[in-house]
């Protein structure tokens, strides 16, 4: 194996020398109408004099680039093209593919200087490198003595491994392990239908001739990747993610034997439009390149607004980069939600140390020593591989297999941005993420895809909505801004002002809650620039029953300020915000307890008056328990009152002053509340401690006030002695309606307060009751009158 694997290294270095020397170099440009055309007849020319009409500056550019011919990059493209209707019914617009040209040249240096010599220029919106796009995958070469198995489905600990550090898969198949209904794309190198596990079940490009002799390493990773999603089950000694979907291979690799060898950005374009084409409702794609490339960018926007799930790997580190500090690979930075960007960890859930990192990530998988298909090998044995690449193609079948359940067990129809947020949700927090809901390593988790499908299932809910309108929260000033493919634009720079408008919307109560935006049912866009019209709503401020949405529109005038175009994509009173709410829905718990102390105003020296704790109606969660606290004018600071733990209590008033008690309400829920009462003491009886000749000489039952009364009055009541008493209120027909006492009180005058705030107008009679004269009764009784 040794010797193989040394045979291999110095081939691919010399296949690698002689790509060096002979391939050509093409680079894409982008020309608005008028500044370049070819004659009508020809879709390629290789003198720039050829030209039907060119603008001078560009036509004095070109003449100064020794290049080997211009030719239309999309020559089947028309500008009638740039419009298309969606099986459900939606418009989407395209960049104009027919403004795009290819220069080639014969070194990387001359199509690097014709770059720096376009870009820029009057009538080019971008002129990009049109190579350079290499598959994240850490190649190994086969160990046939000792074959791991696939620790990724189930992780025992074999090998070194942490258990359950695996995406749960043979969990999930427990729930479903789907019906064939699912393509999904593998664009990458060709997947190898001879290959026992996948033969059958794939359609769409072969490897490259040259695989089939001595290009095998290079073209086996699609193949691999290809077992990663769907390899059948039983077939051979290995089994896909999604072990029933059928996928579609597009190869975007040419004949070289280089890794680096692709067909370009415009080449992976077609074939990504060509697997939508073919019904493709998850497109993998794991190359990468060092910088933003426009076409690639308006391939997955144009997939993503159509509809399909696109899945994307973070990217390896290359030689000599940091981890921590690792410059981002494209199209993963390029936008957020149009694509499902997945790092890689490895058997102990750790992250593996050649995973890209950033804040643009959204999962990792298990990405190091994955066992999967090879193209063309003995008996088809698996191999294994390591790569961003695989913890994608992970991720790919993983998320086919939760869109198909969607669809066919619920059933509900998930929007693509119901997936990447489900998988994000459903993701294990990994002890590397110390605790974090997200990290730029690990994003929002490892995959878990039984987590994924029980995210489906009751007691959880998932519903999708539309609101309309907003409100402008903040805008900017003039600046210049980039659109491809949007209605009502041709592609290019305009003068813009951006607007962001926000929505408030309410649903009903979530023990659980999780919102979030559905792009291809909104009208609003992105902030990102260049634009590519995709639909936005982001999801801030999420509560059990409310969340806060926000889009953004354009004001736009014409690169030179002096046309005004208007509202782009919508007016901010128009925009159309498309979510979902998700979660367990539940009964609002209580609010918290609102409590109000009723009681005396005047209290006079020496008398007691009775204080009550009273709760709102449907506030808190009994049982309560309550804590009372007096003092008066001249103190600083609350007494507790001990002993004292129910809703009333009863406060005996010293010098004139003027005092105040307080209850502190806590409920079953931990919830509290508190209300202070405020009242005057008042000099001239005094209380027990004062002389005798100021106690009252015998028992009565004085007016209330005020009289009549809304909704509350205060009795006052005079005791000679100390004595059991009852004060009770009864309704004209003699019934008793409330208890206000009943008790031993001391002797003095005292206060009560009776609260009518639940009975109708009318006459009520007020009763003081006391049993001090050994068998004989003392019964007074006043008249009040509740008038509201």
């Amino acid at each position: 194996m040794k010797k193989l694997s040394l045979l291999l290294g110095v081939f691919m270095l010399f296949s690698h020398l002689i790509y060096a020397q002979n391939t050509k170099y093409n680079v894409v440009v982008y020309v608005q109408p008028d500044s370049l055309e070819l004659p009508n007849d020809r879709n390629e020319i290789s003198n720039v004099s050829d030209l039907a009409r060119s603008s001078k500056g560009l036509y004095t550019r070109l003449s100064a680039l020794n290049m080997n011919k211009i030719s239309k990059t999309f020559s089947e493209f028309s500008s009638r093209d740039t419009v298309e209707i969606t099986p459900d019914g939606r418009k989407i617009k395209r960049m104009d593919l027919s403004r795009v040209f290819t220069l080639s040249f014969n070194s990387e240096k001359k199509a690097l200087e014709a770059i720096e010599a376009l870009s820029g220029a009057k009538g080019v919106l971008f002129a990009e490198p049109d190579w350079g796009i290499t598959p994240s995958t850490i190649i190994e070469m086969p160990n046939d003595d000792e074959v791991p198995d696939q620790w990724h489905l189930n992780n025992t600990g074999q090998n070194g491994g942490t258990v359950d550090a695996d995406i749960d898969a043979f969990e999930a198949w427990q729930e479903y392990d789907g019906d064939g209904t699912v393509k999904v794309a593998i664009i990458d190198t060709g997947i190898d239908d001879n290959q026992i596990d996948l033969s059958g079940k794939t359609t769409g490009d072969d490897p490259p001739n040259s695989a089939f002799s001595n290009c095998r390493l290079i073209y086996s990773h699609g193949t691999h990747i290809g077992g990663l999603v769907g390899a059948k089950i039983g077939a051979g000694a290995v089994r896909g993610v999604n072990s029933n979907a059928q996928l579609i291979s597009k190869n975007i690799y040419n004949e070289s034997c280089n890794p680096v060898s692709s067909i370009g950005a415009s080449g992976i374009f077609n074939k990504i439009i060509q697997a939508k084409n073919e019904g493709a409702s998850v497109i993998n794609f794991s190359s990468n390149s060092s910088g933003p490339i426009t076409l690639l960018n308006e391939a997955f926007a144009y997939s993503y607004k159509y509809g399909l799930i696109n899945v994307n790997s973070m990217g390896n580190i290359g030689p000599g980069e940091n981890q921590n500090s690792s410059s981002p690979e494209y199209p993963a930075a390029s936008f957020g939600h149009a694509l499902i960007q997945v790092g890689s960890t490895d058997r102990s859930d750790i992250i593996s140390n050649f995973s890209r990192t950033g804040a643009h990530i959204d999962l990792v998988a298990p990405g190091e020593d994955i066992l999967s298909t090879w193209t063309f090998s003995n008996l088809d044995d698996p191999v294994i591989q390591s790569g961003t690449s695989q913890a994608a193609r992970i991720v790919s079948g993983a998320a086919a297999l939760l869109f198909e359940y969607g669809y066919q067990e619920i059933p509900k129809y998930l929007f693509n941005d119901d997936i990447q947020q489900l998988l994000k949700i459903s993701a294990d927090k990994v002890e590397g993420m110390d605790g974090s809901n997200f990290t730029p390593e690990y994003g929002y988790g490892r995959l878990n895809i039984k987590n994924a499908i029980d995210q489906l299932q009751s007691p959880y809910i998932l519903n999708h909505h539309t609101a309309t309108g907003g409100t402008t929260y903040s805008s900017t000033g003039y600046y210049s801004h980039v659109f491809y493919g949007v209605p009502g634009l041709a592609d290019g720079p305009y003068l813009v002002r951006r607007y962001e408008v926000r929505k408030n919307i309410s649903f009903s109560y979530m023990s659980e809650a999780h919102v979030w935006g559905r792009g291809v049912a909104s009208n609003g866009w992105t902030l990102s620039n260049p634009n590519y019209g995709i639909g936005y709503t982001d999801v801030i401020n999420v509560t059990n029953t409310s969340a806060t949405l926000r889009s953004y529109v354009y004001f736009v005038k014409s690169i030179d300020g002096i046309s005004t175009i208007g509202w782009v994509p919508q007016h901010p009173s128009n925009v159309s915000f498309g979510y979902t709410v998700h979660g367990i829905q539940g009964t609002p718990p209580a609010p918290a307890p609102s409590v109000t102390v009723n009681g005396p105003t005047n209290l006079f020296q020496g008398t007691t008056g009775t204080f009550t704790a009273n709760i709102a109606s449907g506030t808190g969660t009994p049982p309560f328990s309550y804590t009372w606290y007096h003092k008066n004018d001249n103190s600083t600071y609350w007494s507790q009152v001990f002993g004292v733990t129910g809703n009333t209590y009863v406060h005996t008033a010293g010098a004139p002053n003027g005092g105040r008690v307080k209850v502190v309400v806590n409920d079953a829920a931990s919830k509290s509340d508190e209300d202070e009462h405020y009242f005057t003491i008042i000099g001239g009886f005094g209380g027990e401690i004062v002389d005798k000749k100021s106690l009252p000489e015998e028992f009565d039952l004085l007016n209330n006030y005020p009289n009549p009364f809304n909704p509350s009055t205060e009795i006052t009541y005079a005791l000679p002695e100390q004595s059991e008493i009852e004060i009770s209120v009864y309704n004209v027909m003699g019934q008793k309606i409330s208890t206000l006492i009943n008790a031993q009180q001391n002797a003095g005058f005292h206060t009560v307060t009776f609260d009518g705030n639940n009975l109708a107008n009318g006459l009520y009679i007020a009763r003081l009751t006391v049993q001090s004269r050994g068998n004989r009764a003392i019964v007074k009784e006043i008249k009040m009158q509740l008038i509201k």
